[in-house]
């Protein structure tokens, strides 16, 4: 195969084809039209306020996309092709790209308040925070508000530590850890069986109660009932039963019920009833699970690793794509098979339970916020009024609480 040097001056790479040249420049990816004549092949690079089109394209998709400069570079490197250079990545970022994200989430949150004010219906919010990084050195706190019924996020705060006094966050896990630590003992066992059982039981108590104490309190008692293998029974001259379906004499056979009178059972009775975590279980009646909102933050890892540290102003855009991505595909279907229309599920192995369990596959997700935020970019640069002034963060860079002294200074007391 016969190579030759590029035509263009500026440009070492070389080409193995009289109409097939690969260009790069440095600090440039250029698109170029190329078009035939009667004196030969003649090309233009297509510009955008004097930069390479694809520049800004590239830019806004790697961000659009989640993905972050040295991803990217990683890859033109690998291929041994030039890449946009890091100066001018984040200087499109911040002229461009930050200002397209801005004026999309407001337009977008509007929609989402429109909807929620024609829903003529009591509206439910839950709230909750998480943080950039675990353990004490959090730097970010985004903290979320989702609507129940639509699983919708409808707000969004972002907090540096700056602001407030500590990083910590404290949750309840306080049943399943018992019950963990119950099951790890000699002669119980079989109660790590039915660990997630007993948690689901939890919240299917509190969230079907009907914000009767009263009735919370009975369902979360009924349980002593059913793992015994009881699903109907009186109490106080009233007959109640389990609330799901009749078991197949299969299923009866099959599941693990403790023995009434076992050390396990007598375990699980005296945490059951315990007084104070029945007076906690009436304070639940207004309970709202916030599954959803732990699905939301898997979102945001994506947007916003952990790993990596970003300034006040990126990582607020990229908190405002997770919500874009997270608005736009709740609520999917789940998939079914092409041939019999049956329901699709994968194979999870659960390490609380410690027992192969089945979780519905759901619908691919869409990305056209992603594509609607591109084909924005490109039409807000060329044109005259684009929205480059927004607001910027007034928060310091650094969390640190003095500012830092030259290196000279570091080195000559680090020995």
């Amino acid at each position: 195969m016969t190579w030759r040097s590029c035509a263009v001056t500026s440009c070492d790479v070389k080409r193995n084809d009289e109409s097939h040249t690969l260009h790069k420049i440095p600090s440039e990816i250029a698109l170029r039209r190329q078009w035939f004549s009667a004196i030969g092949i003649s090309s233009t690079k297509i510009e955008i306020r004097k930069m390479s089109a694809m520049n800004l394209s590239t830019v806004g998709a790697t961000i659009y996309s989640g993905a972050t400069y040295t991803d990217i570079a990683d890859v033109f490197k690998l291929l041994d092709t030039n890449y946009i250079s890091e100066r001018r990545f984040y200087e499109i970022q911040s002229q461009y790209i930050l200002p397209t994200i801005a004026t999309y989430y407001e337009e977008h949150m509007e929609d989402v308040l429109r909807d929620m004010k024609g829903q003529c219906k009591p509206i439910t919010l839950m709230g909750d925070g998480r943080s950039d990084s675990p353990g004490f050195s959090a730097k970010y706190m985004v903290y979320s508000f989702m609507e129940e019924k639509t699983e919708k996020i409808v707000h969004v705060e972002l907090v540096q530590k700056t602001e407030c006094s500590s990083s910590v966050a404290m949750e309840k896990v306080g049943l399943k850890k018992k019950l963990v630590s119950l099951g790890k003992k000699k002669g119980m066992e079989d109660l790590l069986l039915w660990t997630r059982s007993i948690t689901n039981h939890l919240w299917w108590c509190c969230q079907y109660c009907g914000q009767d104490s009263s009735v919370l309190k009975r369902r979360w008692l009924s349980l002593l009932h059913h793992i015994t293998g009881e699903h109907e029974w009186t109490v106080d001259g009233e007959t109640y039963s389990c609330s799901h379906g009749t078991l197949t004499g299969d299923q009866c056979l099959r599941t693990r019920w403790l023995q009434c009178g076992s050390p396990s059972f007598k375990a699980l009775k005296s945490l059951i009833e315990n007084k104070s975590l029945i007076r906690d279980l009436e304070q639940m009646t207004l309970f709202k699970h916030t599954g959803s909102l732990e699905v939301y933050h898997n979102v945001i890892l994506k947007f916003a690793p952990k790993r990596l540290h970003f300034t006040y102003d990126t990582m607020l855009a990229r908190t405002k794509l997770a919500v874009l991505d997270h608005n736009e595909n709740v609520g999917r279907f789940q998939a079914v098979t092409r041939a019999a229309g049956a329901p699709r599920y994968k194979k999870c192995y659960s390490r609380s339970a410690k027992e192969w369990i089945l979780k519905n596959m759901y619908e691919k997700k869409t990305n056209h916020y992603a594509r609607e935020l591109l084909r924005r970019t490109t039409e807000n640069c060329t044109g005259i009024n684009f929205p480059s002034n927004i607001s910027r963060s007034v928060h310091p860079v650094s969390i640190a609480p003095e500012p830092a002294p030259s290196k000279e200074e570091l080195l000559s007391t680090s020995f």
